[in-house]
């Protein structure tokens, strides 16, 4: 048997769990992973050590109900940990995350099913169905496993909009919280990080707040990256003509949309959160997985102010307490 594996979700192209693969093999190639998406990342096969998983992880999609997924998913992980003969998985980076925004009442119903269905039951079910099979190989998770749980700032400070997004991931905060205080894994890590600029980032501000063309980023998203990037992260008008052209889209009905969107990326890079690039907070959470004496559990809040990457660590204890202070009698 060799090393216990790492599993990672959501690893889509330019997401943060795709980063976060990346980074990790670059310092440690000859480890084994595990990695969960609906969609492969054909751009992660160069790594040998990484056994990529095509699964839905919304338990709602499934024709046959909560029990088949979670069925399709124990046999899933079970199957990569044979083939890559690992004895457990002793780190879980949860990092899928569906992202929307808007009044309350205009959530719908299959809204309402997709961001509740990955944020919150899938993410359940792939840790509980992880331990179980820990428990099951014998492996000890309360001395050897480290859940990285990837949150956000929208989580600790709610507001307008998000009442979806928000609630899913405080319940990640709440999840990590309860399994520290109960002793039932090793490490809990609530990674709580600002904007990053991935696809889900630049997705919500073209399609959801400048009610841009979908098809127009999807399509450069699939088949030019490198123009991609130029659009949506570099903001380059020229490269705006240039993916126009090769759409056959009227750059008239777009060029205000767009100007919005640069605007809008403009505003968020002056905030207090500014706009963290996923290849640095990779790298943190390389780092946290790696060290575990230095990366002690707790809330880890991610920012860029100016530019500037941001962290500050916040022990669980402060949340625990944050309501219960003002209960008389309390003294936990």
């Amino acid at each position: 048997m060799s090393a216990p594996a790492i599993l990672v979700t959501g690893t889509a192209k330019f997401s943060l769990g795709d980063s976060f693969v990346r980074q990790y093999c670059s310092h440690l190639d000859h480890l084994p992973l595990v990695t969960l998406d609906r969609r492969l990342n054909q751009g992660l096969d160069r790594y040998k050590k990484v056994n990529a998983i095509q699964i839905n992880l919304n338990p709602f999609d499934y024709s046959e109900g909560y029990p088949s997924f979670e069925n399709e998913l124990k046999v899933a992980l079970h199957n990569a940990i044979n083939r890559l003969s690992c004895n457990a998985i002793n780190t879980a980076v949860l990092s899928a995350s569906l992202y929307n925004s808007g009044p309350f009442t205009k959530q719908t119903l299959e809204t309402r099913m997709d961001l509740l269905g990955v944020n919150i039951c899938g993410k359940y079910e792939v840790l509980h169905s992880v331990l179980s099979l820990n428990q099951k190989y014998g492996f000890d998770n309360r001395k050897g496993f480290t859940l990285v749980d990837i949150g956000s700032t929208h989580g600790l400070s709610p507001s307008g909009g998000r009442t979806l997004y928000a609630p899913s991931k405080a319940f990640g905060l709440n999840l990590c919280e309860a399994l520290q205080d109960g002793e039932e894994v090793h490490r809990c890590i609530h990674l709580a990080p600002g904007p990053i600029d991935t696809h889900m980032l630049h997705k919500n501000y073209w399609v959801i707040k400048e009610h841009g063309p979908a098809s127009f980023l999807d399509y450069l998203f699939l088949h030019n990256e490198e123009l991609y990037h130029k659009v949506f992260v570099e903001c380059c008008e020229n490269a705006l003509k240039e993916a126009c052209a090769i759409q056959s889209v009227n750059i008239e009905t777009i060029k205000d949309k767009f100007a919005c969107y640069k605007n809008r990326r403009q505003s968020q890079l002056l905030t207090e959160e500014g706009i963290l690039q996923p290849k640095e907070v990779a790298n943190l959470m390389v780092n946290i997985v790696l060290d575990n004496i230095g990366n002690p559990s707790g809330v880890y809040v991610v920012t860029a102010p100016k530019g500037k990457k941001k962290v500050v660590r916040i022990p669980f204890s402060r949340f625990r307490s944050r309501i219960w202070y003002l209960w008389p009698g309390y003294s936990k």
